[in-house]
């Protein structure tokens, strides 16, 4: 941050040196707005602690023995775990540095930056990982089971730990030098881009899944309901991909001005005031993922509201049906034809 002033290099020096000015020069310059960015991140706080929370639970009691064989739950316990650890720890030390300003700010700064490193990257690289389990999942649906398997899925959330971790500690040890501030921003954009790129792909082949029923399916009924299937598949897609736009690219575009905008320098204030404003949306997208990648799925809305009940649901026998939320998440391993087949 601080290589837009005159005083820093951007391969000498600190990066929390740098971020100290940075929060400096916004409890300075925008004071009102400073202690109010602290106080919605106090209050995103509990939702994300809450609904993380219930995934977790839900993801390890699984009291109706609907979760612990899905592919997909190892990487949706994972992110909830770091999405938890966003709101439990990362939250209150960015909080603390609008509240009590210079007062611990330099105590804290370093903190701040191997938290950011380390969670962040955690929780992109986890959306990341569920979409790949999607994209599998329409793109091979009847190979879906034996490609991604429990196993499979917790070898990756593990290799997503191991790897955030050693970024931050790498971090730690270098005293956080701008070149790994660079590293840092270029594989987010990385990721955002990849990411971006295996939703069209699901949306491509979701969409010719529909085709295909169209050209080859008799039954009105078995084409109705495929098309109503890939209109709420793409609606709930271009959801997921919404937000998690909306709270990662801001942000991201920031750190990018931050480290090679050197016209920049002249409006350090407001580049500052835009990383504060923008980085207050990685607080809520880590709020909001569960009710995304966990709350929205049938079968975790049923584990949960049995641990809120806290009593057995007495679960009544009915025609096996797939619900959007089933395909979004890649719980659905069965062709269209096959699907559809059990639908009606």
């Amino acid at each position: 941050m601080a290589a837009l002033s005159n005083n820093f290099s951007l391969w000498d020096e600190s990066s929390t040196h740098g971020a100290v000015i940075a929060r400096v020069t916004f409890n300075k310059h925008y004071p009102s707005l400073n202690f109010v960015t602290g106080i919605l991140i106090i209050v995103i706080a509990p939702f994300n602690i809450v609904g993380n929370t219930f995934v977790i639970a839900a993801a390890v009691r699984d009291p109706l023995r609907h979760l612990r064989h899905l592919p997909s739950t190892p990487l949706i316990c994972s992110m909830a775990a770091s999405d938890l650890l966003i709101g439990l720890v990362y939250s209150p030390v960015s909080a603390a540095g609008h509240f009590f300003g210079n007062n611990v700010v330099h105590n804290l700064e370093h903190a701040y930056n191997g938290l950011c490193f380390w969670l962040v990257t955690s929780s992109v690289l986890h959306i990341l990982g569920l979409c790949v389990d999607r994209l599998m999942a329409v793109a091979r649906p009847n190979k879906y089971s034996t490609i991604m398997t429990p196993r499979r899925a917790k070898l990756a959330a593990v290799g997503i730990w191991l790897y955030s971790v050693a970024f931050a500690l790498m971090v730690g040890f270098l005293s956080a030098r701008y070149a790994l501030g660079l590293a840092f921003t270029i594989q987010i954009m990385l990721v955002i881009l990849i990411i971006q790129v295996f939703y069209s792909f699901i949306l491509f082949f979701v969409h010719r899944q529909a085709k295909r029923v169209q050209r080859f399916e008799s039954s009105a009924t078995t084409v109705r309901l495929v098309l109503e299937r890939e209109r709420k598949v793409t609606r709930a897609i271009l959801t997921m991909l919404t937000v998690f736009k909306t709270c990662f690219v801001p942000w991201t575009l920031t750190q990018v001005v931050f480290y090679a905008c050197a016209p920049c320098r002249s409006q350090f204030h407001i580049l500052v005031l835009c990383y504060y404003v923008m980085g207050m949306l990685i607080n809520l997208n880590a709020a909001v993922n569960p009710f995304l990648y966990a709350w929205r799925l049938r079968k975790y809305r049923n584990t949960i509201e049995n641990l809120i009940d806290g009593c057995p649901v007495c679960m009544v026998s009915s025609p096996k049906t797939y619900q959007v939320e089933d395909v979004v998440m890649g719980q659905v391993h069965q062709s269209p034809q096959a699907s559809n087949q059990e639908m009606e």
